[in-house]
This record gives structure tokens, C-alpha cells and sequence, in this order.
């Protein structure tokens, strides 16, 4: 449980939009959400990423 708990703190999900979308931590255990197969976790940028999608937005 906590491992999954680990992956769904950097999902894109709940860090979409500043966290709003994390569910309350009753609803989360209640609804057994640590056996959720497809967790899509955010992966942190190099440097080089960044400037790219940066240089890309100015097109």
C-alpha cells in the first residue's frame, strides 16, 4: 500500500492543476486505490527538456 501510495503522489493526476484532483485520504483507502493497476507517474525533466519545450512554445 504504501509503495503504490509512493507512484500516485507523482501520477499526473494528483499533480495536475496544483493537487487538486488528489482524493481525500479516506475515499482513497475505502475505495482501495493502492490495487490500481495503471499509474502514469510524472518523470522529472533534465535541463535539456525543458529548454526544448520551451523553445518549442515560441513557434
Amino acid at each position: 500500500m504504501m509503495s503504490s501510495l509512493e507512484q500516485f503522489r507523482g501520477s499526473k493526476d494528483w499533480l495536475k492543476d496544483n493537487g487538486q484532483y488528489i482524493p481525500y485520504p479516506s475515499t482513497w483507502l475505502n475505495q482501495r486505490r493502492w490495487e490500481d493497476e495503471d499509474i502514469q507517474v510524472n518523470k522529472p525533466m533534465s535541463a535539456l527538456q525543458r529548454a526544448w519545450n520551451k523553445e518549442g512554445e515560441n513557434d
